[in-house]
């Protein structure tokens, strides 16, 4: 860089010439025009640029001199890629990673203003880092000073840790799985250590014998339910019904409930249910909203007897119940309704 004393061949009002020295300054100062903007070329909407030599990885790669056409009456973003060099432009902003040229605001036919975005060694004078890699699987990591140092690659099964602030590759700091078989689970030992805890025996519970997890028989010496096998509850078994909205075509889905309740405010359809499972019981309380006189039209899947649909009670606030069976062959839903609860 030149300070007050330069060291850059200065001009001289007498000095005849001066565009040889002129442009031999210029030659001097070229890696730096690399990508600037192009007067002799720029005329209305088109842009044009310097050209220059760049380095794109470890390949010395020479840029031409080009041009851009710009979009009337918008923003653009011109900016070059750093792998190809290549000068592209758009009108949403900047693409992440790519090297900044010019942000340019262009007219209806000419351009109005532009910033120059370039800044002195954004990766474009290919002044990186010697590649301190010697082998595959090596990685790169900052070493005195932010130094590029190699870290070669470990065995199969190491991680990476730090150590002393620095990476360095170790045996994996977690426990060994001591598992052997299905169904077994791992528990604390001694001082922690991992031990494994077979599989009990089907209906058995998890519970702490002497501070320690074991399988053991459920309280009560019963086994709980088990599924697939007949079972005996001694206290009330319930599904919480689900509600149903009211409209010209109500869904109803077999996977929420086997209850479903329903007010109806206006004459409707009741669609065919979705997740039906075979031999599932479907039961549906219809109720009368206060103005009553609603009317509820099936679809083609339920099936009541005698071929045809019942008419529900039209009294307001009535109360009429409809319970179905679910056959997965027929793929159809045979019916029943009760009417008139007071």
């Amino acid at each position: 860089m030149a300070n007050s004393s330069s060291n850059i061949d200065q001009l001289s009002q007498s000095q005849s010439s001066k565009e040889i020295t002129i442009n031999a300054l210029l030659d001097a100062a070229s890696p730096a025009t690399l990508y600037g903007r192009r007067e002799s070329t720029t005329s209305g909407l088109s842009w044009g640029y310097y050209g220059g030599t760049i380095m794109l990885g470890s390949t010395t790669t020479q840029i031409a001199n080009g041009t851009l056409t710009l979009p009337a009456n918008a923003t653009s973003y011109i900016q070059a890629n750093p792998s190809s060099g290549a000068v592209t432009s758009n009108t949403v902003g900047f693409t992440a990673g790519y090297w900044q040229m010019y942000i340019v605001v262009a007219g209806i036919s000419t351009i109005s203003s532009y910033t120059d975005n370039r800044v002195l060694g954004q990766s474009l004078t290919g002044v990186g880092f010697a590649n301190p890699m010697s082998a595959s699987g090596d990685i790169i990591y900052g070493g005195a000073a932010g130094a590029a140092t190699r870290l070669a690659k470990d065995t199969d099964g190491t991680v990476l840790m730090l150590a002393g602030g620095l990476p360095v590759w170790s045996a994996a700091p977690w426990m060994t799985n001591p598992m052997t078989a299905a169904g077994d689970l791992i528990s604390g030992g001694a001082s922690g250590v991992a031990e494994r805890l077979p599989a009990g025996t089907t209906g058995q519970v998890l519970t702490i014998v002497g501070g320690v997890p074991a399988w053991a028989v459920a309280p009560g010496g019963g086994s709980g339910a088990t599924i697939g096998a007949v079972n005996v509850f001694t206290r009330n078994q319930s599904v919480d019904p689900s509600l149903l909205t009211s409209g010209s075509s109500i869904a109803v889905d077999a996977s929420l409930s086997n209850n479903f309740k329903l007010v109806l405010g206006a004459n409707a359809t009741l669609a065919n249910p979705t997740n039906l499972t075979d031999g599932m019981v479907l039961n549906v309380r219809i109720k009368q909203d206060a103005t009553g006189n609603r009317t509820l039209a099936y679809g083609s899947a339920f099936k009541f007897p005698g071929g045809t649909p019942p008419i529900l009670s039209t009294a307001a606030n009535a109360v009429d119940l409809m319970s179905c069976y679910y056959d997965s062959t027929d793929g159809t839903l045979a019916c029943n309704l009760s009417k008139g609860y007071a």
